[in-house]
């Protein structure tokens, strides 16, 4: 069983006394995803900057491609 089952299984566990049913309770399940997205959110503003730095690469290579031809209008 993974980290991320077992505290699924324990913070469930831990609201059964709350609300018992099929599905895990929505507190336990709100805790674990706001931890998980958080985790996620440094990686993710990384790689939107390492994309607007690329883009940024291609639209300044582009621009010195075209200022090199004689355009006629």
């Amino acid at each position: 069983m993974s980290d991320v089952h077992m505290y699924v299984s324990f913070k469930a566990s831990c609201f059964v006394l709350f609300r018992t049913g099929l599905f895990t309770p929505d507190m336990a399940f709100e805790t674990i995803v706001k931890k998980q997205i958080e985790k996620l959110k440094q990686p993710s503003l990384k790689c939107v900057d390492m994309v607007v730095m690329e883009l940024t690469n291609v639209v300044r290579s582009l621009t010195e491609n075209v200022s090199h031809l004689d355009i006629v209008c």
